[in-house]
């Protein structure tokens, strides 16, 4: 794929302008769609953390993206979910032959083969993904992650504006609680990490599937494990 043009990054970050002043949900919306069409990709979507400590799928520009996300949150791996317990960009050239995510690529190919996951911050925490994806194996070069970076920005904003705008909002206080739970989900990662000799991603997922299990938060999950741990 060619490198994205920075004259056309710029034009369509401009559109954007504005964004944080209308409904945040739309505002989302128009930023998949914005870096969809700049890509000229397959297909771009957004997980964001729930008032519970997990990853919910948001938006996409398709059902492609959709059911991309649903399958990522199911397993419960793939670079949309690293991206945030990470805290970095992670992309993958080819998911039907990446080992990191056994079985994600069965599941999504052959409408996604190549993905590029973008952490999602809120006053410096990661809460939640942005994410691109093609229906070929691919590498993503130096202009397409700072392309994605640069929206990740603009989504930045609108999360932030949706808090400062009107705090009894329901996405507000998700955002909220959202931020509030990452100090306690992040204790309890590292304790089961050091617990079960596993890296972050699988802790993360560990802690998940408690919580779904007894169907409960994913903070009341992490805030027991501290409990018992004496952490």
């Amino acid at each position: 794929m060619p490198p994205i043009d920075d004259h056309a990054l710029q034009a369509s970050l401009r559109s954007l302008t504005g964004q944080t002043e209308i409904e945040p949900f739309a505002a989302l919306q128009h930023v998949i769609d914005a870096a969809h069409g700049l890509f000229g990709l397959t297909g771009a979507g957004m997980m964001l953390t729930d008032d519970s400590g997990d990853l919910r799928y948001v938006a996409s520009s398709d059902e492609i993206g959709r059911e991309l996300e649903h399958v990522q949150l199911d397993l419960g791996i793939g670079p949309c979910i690293d991206c945030v317990v990470y805290n970095r960009i992670v992309p993958a050239e080819d998911l039907l032959h990446d080992r990191r995510w056994p079985g994600l690529g069965e599941r999504v190919a052959p409408h996604v083969r190549a993905l590029l996951g973008v952490p999602v911050r809120l006053y410096g925490a990661p809460i939640g993904s942005l994410n691109v994806f093609r229906n070929e194996p691919s590498a993503w070069d130096e202009s397409d992650r700072r392309a994605m970076v640069a929206y990740g920005g603009v989504v930045e904003q609108i999360l932030a504006a949706a808090i400062g705008a009107d705090r009894q909002s329901r996405l507000a206080e998700q955002l909220q609680s959202a931020l509030d739970n990452r100090v306690v989900v992040e204790r309890a990662v590292g304790y089961l990490m050091a617990r079960l000799s596993v890296n972050e991603a699988i802790a993360f997922e560990t802690l998940r599937r408690r919580a779904r299990t007894a169907r409960r938060k994913v903070a009341e999950v992490a805030a027991d494990i501290l409990g018992s741990s004496g952490g």
